[in-house]
């Protein structure tokens, strides 16, 4: 379940290992596999042999110990022009990575290239053969952008040949460059034609791995957005394993370099969880990294490593590996801290691991639409706008105890959906929404409406700014005692949206006001309930709502709104108005069969109460990090369940089952 990520020269060390091995042996339980990575860089063939013969008296001494060897590709492709702080001499004359603008990378490799693919497949087979590894993981620079200080490519010479040969076209660079900025169809070309070089080398590589030991698999590291599509994102890792003839893992990463702000985590959540939506069933195992780059005392702490492990554990991974101890630049003693620490948070992850493999994770849907490339973008920065996945917008409310999962397995959802994504969308997406629940902010209702799609709904919106005006809350049901109440938060975040009810049958939960200089939208619709012709009901809210700083009056607008308009498809949420993240997991059944909760404050929460749906059963069990457990104030309702939580320390977490 946990893996060690080693790399450069302390890996060849005979004593380092036994060391390592050593101090494994006195943390049961804080490591199961070690990667054994190739030298970085590119340097001649016969230093690759020289290091591959010292792995692989280091795989004997690990694999003698119990412990899993699995290999690491250090890089591909090329990671970009700091590689340039390697040796990097056995590939010159190769033809360089060239992207779309033509930007040469110097120490990136066009993937088509014969002297690139002989190099690369020579260095496979010498390091698995001497390794015999359980898998051979292929690192993130194997991808189509971020080859600094080139952009998306590879578009050298050759590649721009190819492409006109395929398409029956006749672009120079300049043409084709504006071509993929401006027109979806190039666009949907040169996806095509990156995704098809990138997967028919990654299928070589994968048959490259298995012929030199038979016994291994493929693991592929990656970020968002390693290929231009999803689709094409998918078709990767059929490659991997088309060439391997064997299942394939994941490693998704976001950086995170360290822990001086453990709300970057969240994001990393976040990242994780969408790249893990992409090929949701298509990989074996799903093991992120954390990396704690440069590996050095003052970078992240064993307490923050830890956090980490356990934030993406109970986030749907079922694995984890660390880059944390690559370099040399501190003591094996200092690194035997984490182990330490690994071993006794060893039975809380055996549990958070177990859930993510035989559970769902639930909560408001992130709707991303699958042809997010074909999307014009006002104001595109670079022309490149259409190729970032808008996954990241919506998720502030997270602290705010309202689940959000990008998990696309969730039965009957409730889906979120973003003014970016809105733009993406095709007109089956809009018309299969049309047929569910949707919460929304009014931007996304209005890029609808502006693109023809108004006659869907029982309301349009328009944006406007929200500075000078606050939300007064309706007698609609949905706003419970905060009726005639009042909030605002156009200091923070202005950019909203006014609605506008076009059939009579939109539900008006709070109107916009001003008790200065009035704009044009004061006494309009702020927030509703709007119909769909489908027969389903969106929450609309014209404030900007993707934050975790609302009030709670706000908040509970939301959740009885969300209620309302999925007949309670919420599976938990936090009563009360601590800030906590709220992860909740659903079996097959529509059942939740686990919460996990973290206290994203600096302080201990006491008191949390949670509001769980569907429990999976009435035996509850509180399990916290240190390996404690036990069972928390439970009051069952029909359908339902209310947990009291025991104190939660500062970023830190409780996990609840049902069974």
């Amino acid at each position: 379940m946990l893996t060690q990520r080693l790399g450069f020269e302390n890996q060849k060390d005979e004593n380092y290992i036994k060391e390592l091995i050593r101090i494994i042996g006195r943390n049961p339980g804080s490591c199961d596999e070690i990667w054994l990575a190739t030298d970085y860089g590119f340097p001649p063939i016969g230093k690759h042999r020289e290091s591959a013969s010292l792995l692989g008296k280091s795989a004997e001494l690990l694999k003698a110990a119990g412990i899993r060897v699995s290999l690491q590709i250090s890089n591909t492709i090329g990671h970009g022009d700091y590689m340039g702080v390697r040796d990097c001499s056995g590939l010159d004359g190769a033809e360089r990575f060239t992207d779309v603008d033509g930007v040469r990378a110097e120490y990136s490799f066009c993937w088509h290239g014969t002297r690139f693919r002989e190099y690369l497949a020579e260095v496979i087979r010498i390091y698995c053969a001497a390794i015999m590894p359980h898998r051979v993981w292929i690192d993130d620079d194997f991808r189509y952008d971020n080859h600094s200080p080139a952009g998306k490519g590879c578009m050298c010479d050759s590649c721009l040949k190819r492409f006109n040969k395929r398409y029956g076209t006749l672009y120079d660079r300049q043409a084709l460059s504006s071509a993929v900025r401006n027109d979806p169809r190039r666009r949907k070309d040169f996806s095509e034609f990156i995704t098809d070089g990138l997967c028919e080398t990654a299928e070589f590589i994968a048959r490259t791995a298995v012929s030199a030991s038979p016994g291994c698999s493929i693991g592929y590291q990656h970020g968002v957005g390693w290929l231009p599509t999803e689709s094409g994102c998918r078709k990767l890792f059929e490659a991997f394993e088309k060439g391997s003839g064997k299942s394939v893992g994941t490693r998704p990463g976001a950086g995170t370099y360290n822990d001086l702000d453990p709300s970057d985590m969240i994001r990393k959540l976040d990242s994780i969880g969408y790249q893990c939506s992409v090929t949701a069933g298509m990989t074996d195992e799903v093991r992120p990294e954390i990396e704690n780059f440069p590996h050095v005392a003052f970078g992240k702490s064993p307490a923050g490593t830890c956090y980490e492990t356990s934030l993406y554990l109970a986030g749907g991974a079922d694995a984890m590996s660390y880059a944390t101890m690559m370099y040399g630049f501190e003591p094996l003693s200092w690194h035997g801290e984490f182990f330490r620490a690994f071993s006794l948070h060893r039975r809380y992850w055996e549990i958070l691991s177990g859930l993510s493999r035989t559970t769902s994770g639930s909560g408001i849907v992130h709707y991303i639409p699958e042809d997010a490339w074909k999307r014009h973008i006002p104001g595109n920065r670079n022309g490149y706008d259409w190729a970032e996945i808008p996954w990241y917008t919506g998720n502030g409310i997270r602290r705010c105890g309202i689940p959000v999962t990008f998990d696309r397995n969730v039965p009957e959802p409730l889906y979120m959906l973003t003014a970016e994504c809105a733009e993406a969308m095709s007109a089956e997406d809009v018309n299969y929404l049309s047929g569910k629940p949707v919460f929304c902010a009014g931007d996304a209702l209005a890029v609808l409406c502006n693109r023809g799609f108004g006659n869907l709904f029982s309301a349009s919106a328009e944006r406007c700014d929200t500075l000078l005006l606050y939300e007064t809350y309706s007698g609609h049901p949905v706003n419970g005692e905060a009726a005639g109440r009042r909030w605002e938060n156009g200091l923070l975040h202005r950019e909203g949206a006014v609605i506008y009810d076009r059939t009579g049958e939109t539900g008006i939960l709070g109107t916009y006001g001003c008790d200065g200089n009035a704009p044009g939208t004061a006494g309009e619709i702020s927030s509703a309930t709007v119909k769909t012709s489908s027969g389903a009901e969106w929450y609309v809210t014209g404030q900007y709502p993707w934050t975790p700083i609302i009030s709670h009056e706000k908040r509970g607008q939301m959740i009885r709104a969300l209620d309302r308009i999925s007949g309670r498809r919420l599976s938990a949420y936090s009563k009360g108005r601590h800030e906590v993240l709220v992860l909740p997991r659903e079996n097959r059944e529509k059942q939740t069969v686990s919460v996990t909760v973290l206290n994203t404050t600096v302080g201990t929460a006491n008191g949390i109460l949670l509001d769980v749906r569907r429990p999976a059963g009435r035996n509850v069990t509180a399990y916290l990090p240190d390996g404690n457990n036990m069972r928390p104030g439970a009051v069952f309702y029909d359908g339902g369940a209310e947990i009291a939580l025991p104190a939660v320390q500062a970023w830190n977490f409780c996990t609840v089952v049902f069974e």
